[in-house]
């Protein structure tokens, strides 16, 4: 099965980066064939990302 992760957020602008940063966590460990990651600083990605999977899409994202 594809799959699809989209870290969303945006340190500089005030927001808290976690999603960038797991983001950045997995492609420096590695993820199977068939994942693709996406960092994006809002949600606008999640759009794409839905519109292009043929798989899961999971959302990376922290709110306070």
């Amino acid at each position: 099965m594809d799959a699809c992760v989209v870290g969303i957020g945006c340190e500089a602008a005030g927001d808290d980066g976690v999603g960038p940063a797991v983001i950045a966590w997995l492609r420096a460990r590695g993820v199977r064939r068939g994942v693709t990651l996406r960092a994006a600083a809002d949600s606008s990605a999640l759009l794409d990302a839905l519109l292009e999977s043929t798989g899961l899409v999971v959302v990376v994202d922290a709110v306070a």
